[in-house]
């Protein structure tokens, strides 16, 4: 039976923009009890109001790569909601340059740390006020870029790989410490999406960064439904399409093939330096 959010707390990192905004939203209808965590809280607070004066949201500053401030976070909701039923790690951001175009490493430093140690260092402070029921949730909001190789991803990818790993390993131990009981850990792994995320990758010291056309991007709205139905059905691992679900389950047979498709597709929807057209 499909989980219903309504009644549910709900954690969002990455709130104030984005797909986070947009699940925030969507979850404010549905019912549930909202703790929005960013860095940005004046957005927040505009994102708490905008979800209603019949949904309990409330705005938490967090900075991901902090552990003190995801602590500080974590007591903050907990103290006003108990615990945490379902747990959404969204905070991230993306690169748009080949790894030979590098100049400055600095900018993964911090994109490893956001991305992969951003998850753990929430979740590490969150776990104790998560039920230890199937109804739980801990959610992780990966990308393509994490099931198979893409074109001026290298870092970015290495930072999803990660994460996906890391949700599979953590799979394994609460299917073992819990049975019948383990929280699902659903992993969305969305396409380009027309977000900040995107419009404002890290420049790696470069002066552009290739860039995708929006017309080929997923709207927000669409990703969050599209998670939020993932989440309810509790979905290993969700795909935006049948087409990417494909490329995921066949890249260990024939990873030739599906690079060459990958390649070109990004030089069908990207803007770069190095395709001359930006």
């Amino acid at each position: 039976m499909a989980l219903d959010v309504a009644g549910k707390t709900v954690v969002i990192t990455g709130a104030s923009a984005g797909i986070g905004r947009e699940l925030a939203l969507l979850m404010a209808r549905k019912g549930a009890r909202l703790a929005l965590l960013a860095r940005r809280k004046p957005l927040l607070e505009e994102l708490a109001q905008e979800c209603g004066a019949g949904s309990q949201a409330m705005a938490v500053q967090c900075d991901v790569t902090q552990r003190p401030s995801c602590q500080a976070a974590i007591q903050t909701v907990v103290s006003e909601f108990k615990e945490i039923d379902i747990l959404i790690l969204n905070a991230g951001m993306s690169m748009g340059c080949y790894f030979e175009d590098i100049k400055d490493l600095a900018d993964g430093d911090f994109m490893l740390s956001l991305n992969v140690m951003g998850v753990a260092n929430v979740l590490h402070y969150a776990f104790p006020f998560i039920p230890k029921v199937r109804g739980s949730r801990i959610v992780v909001i990966s990308s393509i870029a994490g099931a198979i190789g893409v074109p001026f991803r290298t870092l970015y990818c290495a930072s999803k790989w990660a994460v996906n790993g890391f949700c599979a390993s953590l799979r394994t131990e609460l299917e073992e410490a819990y049975g019948e009981n383990a929280p699902k850990v659903v992993v969305s792994c969305p396409p380009e999406v027309a977000t900040g995320l995107n419009t404002n990758r890290l420049k790696f010291g470069n002066e552009a960064t290739a860039q995708f056309d929006e017309k080929t991007a997923a709207s927000p709205t669409l990703a969050a439904q599209l998670i939020l139905d993932a989440i309810c059905e509790g979905v290993r691992i969700g795909f935006f399409s049948k087409m990417h679900a494909w490329l995921h389950s066949l890249y260990a047979c024939c990873p030739s093939r599906i690079d060459k498709m990958i390649i070109d597709g990004v030089k069908k929807s990207h803007r770069a330096p190095r395709y001359g057209n930006m």
